[in-house]
Formats: C-alpha cells, sequence, structure tokens
C-alpha cells in the first residue's frame, strides 16, 4: 500500500510546483488586463 501514497504525493507535489510555476509565469493573473484577451486564453 506504499506505492499508491508515494505516486500521490508525487503527484501532489508536482501539481503545487507546476501551479507556483504558472502563476509566477503568468503574473498573478492581475498584470494580464493589459494584455490582448487572446494571449490570457486558456
Amino acid at each position: 500500500m506504499s506505492t499508491p501514497f508515494r505516486f500521490l504525493a508525487l503527484a501532489v507535489l508536482i501539481l503545487v510546483l507546476a501551479g507556483a510555476f504558472f502563476a509566477i509565469g503568468n503574473g498573478d493573473n492581475e498584470d494580464n488586463k493589459d494584455y490582448p484577451p487572446h494571449s490570457v486564453q486558456q
């Protein structure tokens, strides 16, 4: 039962790191209001 937990922890860690990197890359999502809508599309 240790492997699924380890995989879940690794997935959560990757999601947190990706989320932090994406937030930094997006400039906290508020600076995007200065850019055209097509560059903010998701």
